[in-house]
């Protein structure tokens, strides 16, 4: 225990260290500029993959429930035929956003 905290007062000081000694502040942020917005992307995209299903399925659900309350809070009048139309309209946007993601998951898993 004693080791371990000793070490643990220490960690802090070095990685100061390390990272005024390597300039990998500045280093990394150079770089990241430099890339091209494709090349982030692919470096973010495992961040959020793991959860990737989950945002689409919020965003969806949140997508609805906003054309919802925008058709409820505007014009009374034929609700029900614009209730039924921006829902048809927001579960196309989803089918196609997850057709896409969908294919790019395919395609990313036959290329290992």
């Amino acid at each position: 225990k004693k080791v371990f905290l000793k070490i643990s007062q220490h960690v802090n000081v070095t990685n100061d260290y390390i990272n005024e000694t390597l300039l990998l502040r500045q280093t990394m942020d150079t770089q990241m500029r430099l890339m091209s917005s494709s090349k982030f992307e692919r470096v973010l995209h495992p961040v959020f993959q793991e959860n990737e299903l989950t945002l689409i399925i919020a965003g969806g659900v949140l997508g609805i429930i906003a054309a919802l309350l925008q058709m409820f809070l505007s014009n009374p009048s034929d609700r029900i035929k614009k209730v039924y139309s921006r829902i048809s309209n927001e579960l196309n946007k989803i089918k196609k956003i997850f057709l896409k993601l969908f294919t790019q998951w395919l395609s990313r898993k036959k290329r290992g």
